[in-house]
C-alpha cells in the first residue's frame, strides 16, 4: 500500500499543472532592468565615442553561476552614461548591488584576422533597487519606456502609433502588464498598447532613497 501511494504522489508531482507552474517562475526567471552604464571616469577612449559602441553585454559568475547576457544595443546616452534595456536573472539582480559589464566597439584595427569588433572589459553597472509596478485594466498590454529626453527629442512629433514596433529596444520584452521592471533615476515615458489603444504617461523617478517602489496603473 505505501509503495502504490508512493508512485500515486509521484505521478501527481509529474504531472500536477500547478506544480510545473511554480517551477516555470523559479529564480531563473528574466527581469527587464533600465539602467545606466557610466563610462566617464573609464580611460578608453574608444568606449567615449557613441557611434563606436554596438553593443554591451552584462556578466556575471561565482562558483555556483556563469552569466552573460544576451546583446544589449544602447538606448541613449546623457550625463548618466549609456541607457541600456538588459534582461538579467531576478535572482542576480536582487542579490547584487553591482554586476560586471563589456562594452563591443567597431573599429578600424590592425587585427590580422579582419575583426572589426573587440571586447573592453572595463567594470561593473550599479543596479538600482527601485521597483516600478506597471499596471493595467484589462491586463495584457505591452510596454515601452523612452527617456524623456530621447522622446521629446526623436519621437513625440512622429507618427509614432504607426510605427511602434521599430521602437522594440525600448520594449519590455520579459512581460505584459501586470508585471514590474526595476528602474534608475531617470524621467520615462511610459507607452502602453493593448491591441490598437494605446495609453501614455510620464514617470518623474524619485531617488531611491526617498521612494524605492513606483506605481503606474492605466485604464483602457
Amino acid at each position: 500500500m505505501k509503495k502504490n501511494l508512493c508512485g500515486i504522489l509521484f505521478l501527481v508531482f509529474i504531472f500536477n499543472p500547478g506544480i510545473l507552474s511554480a517551477q516555470d517562475k523559479s529564480d531563473d526567471s528574466l527581469i527587464s532592468c533600465f539602467l545606466h552604464v557610466n563610462i566617464s571616469s573609464n580611460s578608453i577612449s574608444a568606449l567615449r565615442d557613441y557611434d563606436n559602441i554596438k553593443f554591451f553585454k552584462l556578466h556575471y559568475s561565482d562558483s555556483n553561476i556563469d552569466w552573460e547576457s544576451d546583446e544589449i544595443i544602447p538606448l541613449d546616452k546623457d550625463s548618466l552614461g549609456y541607457l541600456v534595456n538588459a534582461n538579467t536573472p531576478r535572482h542576480i539582480y536582487e542579490s547584487r548591488k553591482m554586476i560586471y559589464c563589456a562594452a563591443f566597439v567597431s573599429g578600424k584595427w590592425h587585427d590580422p584576422n579582419g575583426d572589426t569588433i573587440r571586447r573592453y572589459d572595463y567594470g561593473g553597472v550599479k543596479l538600482s533597487n527601485i521597483t516600478l509596478q506597471l499596471n493595467s485594466s484589462p491586463a495584457g498590454a505591452e510596454i515601452y519606456m523612452f527617456p524623456n529626453r530621447y522622446w521629446t527629442s526623436n519621437i513625440e512629433k512622429t507618427d509614432w502609433k504607426k510605427n511602434i514596433s521599430e521602437f522594440w529596444k525600448f520594449k519590455v520584452s520579459t512581460s505584459t502588464t501586470n508585471t514590474i521592471v526595476k528602474i534608475d533615476q531617470t524621467v520615462y515615458v511610459i507607452v502602453f498598447k493593448l491591441g490598437d489603444q494605446f495609453k501614455q504617461t510620464i514617470l518623474f523617478t524619485k531617488p531611491e532613497t526617498i521612494q524605492n517602489t513606483e506605481t503606474i496603473f492605466v485604464n483602457f
